[in-house]
């Protein structure tokens, strides 16, 4: 048999393999074309859909690992379809502490002739960070878990997006209740400064969980 016949024949084993690969997981696989349309629509540069979709494509299917976290994330759209379903009840969720942690860092900030762009407050899984001084909410503190947007921060309040589960507006405002020691659990969990993100190399800043400079700028000193 020649090169030329045996590829041929192996890209028709392959796409028989991915046929009967759709066949066997209908949801799965619908799922991937529609969120993958849904990207592709939006001009998103989220790209694991079509990832999916071209691994089905070229190897007739999904590894475990691949499948199961296409299943978490059929599984969290499911939820936060739920959700979105929710009466949007306000609960006048404090979270002050928050908001005066961002007061102290962009005053030290402006004293310093710095900007606080690249400063993020990082407590359990959510991550807080500075809404842009000339977008369409300064001032505003946007609260993200697991990179998806749980809502914003405003005057000392939280109001939530559709996708945020009250589940998880509880656990945030816990947390607010002292952001310090939220973020030192954080840095002394990770490794990692929960303001700027880098590693804590320095033995004082490893045993407090958080960089001295940050830990200032924020007034967890």
């Amino acid at each position: 048999m020649s090169y030329s016949a045996t590829n041929a024949r192996r890209a028709r084993l392959r796409d028989e393999d991915a046929r009967l690969y759709r066949l066997a997981n209908p949801e799965l696989c619908a799922y991937l074309d529609r969120k993958a349309a849904e990207v592709a629509a939006k001009g998103g540069d989220f790209d694991f859909p079509a990832k999916m979709i071209a691994a089905i494509a070229q190897w007739g299917g999904l590894t475990d690992n691949q499948k199961a976290a296409v299943e978490r994330m059929m599984a969290r759209d499911a939820e936060r379809a739920v959700n979105r379903a929710l009466p949007r009840t306000p609960r006048g969720v404090d979270v002050s502490k928050i908001t005066e942690c961002f007061d102290r860092a962009r005053a030290a900030a402006a004293a310093d002739g710095e900007g606080i762009k690249m400063l993020h407050l990082r407590m359990a899984n959510f991550v807080c960070s500075p809404a842009p001084a000339h977008g369409k909410n300064p001032g505003a503190i946007y609260v993200k878990e697991d990179g998806a947007y749980l809502g914003k921060i405003v005057d000392g309040q939280f109001h939530r997006s559709q996708d945020c589960s009250g589940t998880q507006e509880d656990r945030l405002a816990e947390v607010a209740k002292d952001p310090s020691a939220a973020a030192r659990a954080y840095g002394l969990r990770t490794g990692q400064c929960s303001i700027c993100g880098r590693e804590l190399t320095n033995a004082e800043s490893r045993a407090r969980g958080i960089g001295p400079i940050c830990a200032g700028r924020f007034g967890f000193l």
